[in-house]
C-alpha cells in the first residue's frame, strides 16, 4: 500500500477510515502495510502510532479522548500546512483521518531518508536552560548556534539557518501557532548539511484548539466580530523575549514583530510577503477539494475571521502599507541582532 491507496478509504466527510484499513490489516488483506512503533511524545491522551506504507511512514494521530475538549484542530492541521506553501515555508503533509472512532490526522514522516538524516528536537539540546514552553528567543537561536557549531557546520549555513527561524516565528504569529516550543522545533542532519526540518505540530493554530462549544458560543453573540478580535489579540506563542525587551503597552506576539522586525530589513520584508500572499479563503478551498468535502462551517467562519483579524492587526502594527527604508542595513548582508 502506498500514500495515494489511502484515498480508497475517504468516507464522504473527507476523512480516511483508518479503523477500516486496521480491520483489514489485522486480517492479512493489505500488502505494504505494517505497523510500526507507538509515539510517546507529546500527549498520552491521543491514539498515536507509526505505520510503514510502502513509500513512507506515517504517524496516525487521534485528537483528544474527552468530548468535553472536542475541537477542530485536526482542520488547523491541513488549513496551515496550505498557508505554508504560499509564503514557501516546508511543512509536514497532513491529512484527515478517523482511528478508534475519533477524528485525528496522519502525518507523513518529516525524514525522507532516515539512513542519511537525523532528527534533533531542540529540546533534547543541552545548550542552555533544558525548557519547553517559555523559551526566549535567545535560546532558541542559542541551542541553533550550539549544535551548529559542534557539528562544524560554517558560519553562513548557521546564518541561514536562523533567518530559516525567523520567518517560522513570524509565520507563526500570523497564523498564531501557540505550541511551538523547543519540542516542536527540530533540526535535519545527514552529517554535511544542517537545516531545520519542515513546520510540524500546528494543530494550535488558528484558535482550532477552542473548544467546539465555545467557537459555537462565540459565532453566536451579537458582539462575535469584537469577541474574536478580542480571542485573536490574546494568542500567544511560546517563544518570548527577554523580560527587558518586552514592554507594558503591547503583546507579548507584537513585542516579538518589533523586535523581530526593528532592525533586519529581511524579516520585514518576510512581514510585508506574509500580509501580501497569505490567504486564508484559498487555503481553505485547497483543503477542501484535497480532501472532497468541506470543512465545517464553525471551523471555517472562526478560523477565517481570527486570522484576518490578526492579519489586520500585523499590518497596522508594523504599518505594512508604509515603505520603511531600514538606512545601514542590506538584505543581503545583514544579521539577526543577537
Amino acid at each position: 500500500m502506498k500514500l495515494q491507496d489511502l484515498e480508497k478509504f475517504r468516507d464522504n466527510e473527507g476523512f480516511i477510515d483508518f479503523d477500516k484499513i486496521l480491520k483489514l490489516y489485522e486480517k492479512g488483506l493489505i500488502d505494504g502495510f505494517q505497523e510500526g512503533l507507538p509515539e510517546t511524545r507529546g500527549s498520552a491522551e491521543k491514539f498515536k502510532h507509526w505505520f510503514e506504507l510502502e513509500d513512507c511512514d506515517i504517524l496516525a494521530r487521534s485528537t483528544m479522548f474527552t468530548d468535553e475538549i472536542a475541537t477542530y484542530t485536526e482542520y488547523a492541521e491541513l488549513i496551515t500546512e496550505e498557508l505554508a506553501k504560499q509564503v514557501e515555508i516546508p511543512c509536514a503533509h497532513y491529512d484527515l483521518i478517523k482511528v478508534n472512532g475519533i477524528n485525528g490526522n496522519l502525518s507523513v514522516n518529516i525524514i525522507e531518508d532516515e539512513d542519511r538524516q537525523s532528527l534533533t528536537a531542540l529540546s533534547q539540546n543541552q545548550a542552555s536552560l533544558e525548557v519547553m514552553k517559555g523559551s526566549t528567543i535567545d535560546e532558541v537561536i542559542e541551542k541553533i548556534n550550539y549544535f551548529s557549531v559542534t557539528q562544524g557546520i560554517e558560519r553562513d549555513s548557521i546564518k541561514s539557518i536562523n533567518r530559516e527561524l525567523i520567518k517560522r516565528v513570524i509565520f507563526d504569529i500570523y497564523t498564531m501557532q501557540t505550541d511551538r516550543h523547543l519540542g516542536n522545533i527540530s533540526l535535519l542532519y545527514d552529517g554535511d548539511e544542517l537545516k531545520l526540518s519542515p513546520l510540524y505540530d500546528n494543530e494550535c493554530s488558528l484558535m482550532l484548539d477552542k473548544t467546539k462549544s465555545d467557537i459555537d458560543d462565540i459565532l453566536k453573540s451579537e458582539d462575535k466580530d469584537k469577541k474574536i478580535k478580542i480571542y485573536a489579540s490574546l494568542q500567544e506563542g511560546c517563544i518570548n523575549l527577554d523580560d527587558e525587551d518586552r514592554t507594558i503597552d503591547s503583546a507579548g506576539w507584537e513585542d516579538m514583530l518589533y523586535f523581530l522586525c526593528d532592525e533586519p530589513g529581511y524579516a520585514r520584508d518576510f512581514a510585508k510577503e506574509c500580509s501580501t500572499k497569505l490567504n486564508i479563503d484559498k487555503a481553505i478551498e485547497n483543503v477542501e477539494k484535497r480532501i472532497g468535502a468541506e470543512i465545517p462551517k464553525q471551523a471555517k467562519e472562526f478560523a477565517t475571521l481570527g486570522f484576518n483579524q490578526r492579519k489586520e492587526s500585523i499590518e497596522n502594527a508594523l504599518m505594512l502599507d508604509i515603505d520603511v527604508e531600514m538606512e545601514g542595513f542590506d538584505n543581503d548582508d545583514d544579521e539577526y541582532p543577537i
